[in-house]
């Protein structure tokens, strides 16, 4: 059940990170001044969630 949770856990995650990285895509093409508000730490992860899922 534990590892159940941490995979779920992992899961959510993991979409929210991906929310996040289509959310930094919409907000550049939109107004690159809008990304102040995502901090750098967020923007570092959208980054590479972004180069992930163009490498396929």
């Amino acid at each position: 059940m534990a590892e159940w949770l941490s995979l779920k856990c992992v899961e959510a995650e993991r979409r929210v990170m991906e929310a996040k990285a289509k959310r930094a895509v919409w907000i550049a093409e939109k107004d690159v001044t809008q990304l102040e508000g995502l901090g750098v730490e967020e923007l570092e992860k959208a980054r590479k969630l972004m180069v992930e899922a163009s490498r396929g």
